[in-house]
């Protein structure tokens, strides 16, 4: 069962996520410090990506991690997604639960988009996401295609 969640950041959390964000920091405008001193401060909030019976067990395995943040914008307030890694493999087939839990949390929080910049693969899987370059939008709670 896939899990997407918000743990507590700890530091055994954020070395075992640091790899796939600095791979992402590679084509963003921030770097791994940025994101950890805003995720510590509450501004933005560090995500994981699991495959298991529950996020507890032992047997439980990462597919990967992303950070997110608001932006308020004259036409409504936007979850943005600023940095996304993982397996590329694992990680895609969990996409649909990850799309599901960022719609459900936007809406409880009021957002009218989502959006997301990433490198061209992740327009395969980000389908019902309009982009302009690799920035990706998404209506929130709109229906799956």
């Amino acid at each position: 069962m896939i899990h997407v969640w918000r743990p507590p950041v700890n530091e055994a959390v954020w070395n075992h996520c640091l790899p796939w964000l600095e791979r992402a920091t590679d084509f963003g405008m921030w770097t791994t410090d940025h994101y950890l001193s805003s995720i510590l401060s509450g501004h933005m909030a560090l995500w994981l990506v699991e495959d298991g019976v529950t996020v507890d067990d032992p047997e439980t395995e990462t597919k990967g991690c992303f950070v997110t943040e608001f932006r308020e914008t004259s036409k409504g307030r936007v979850l943005w997604l600023e940095a996304v890694g993982g397996n590329p493999c694992t990680f895609k087939k969990a996409w649909n639960a990850v799309r599901d839990n960022l719609d459900r949390f936007a809406a409880e929080n009021g957002c009218v988009f989502i959006e997301l910049q990433g490198r061209p693969g992740l327009l395969k899987m980000c389908k019902g996401f309009d982009h302009t370059y690799v920035t990706m939008r998404r209506p929130v709670n709109v229906q799956r295609q």
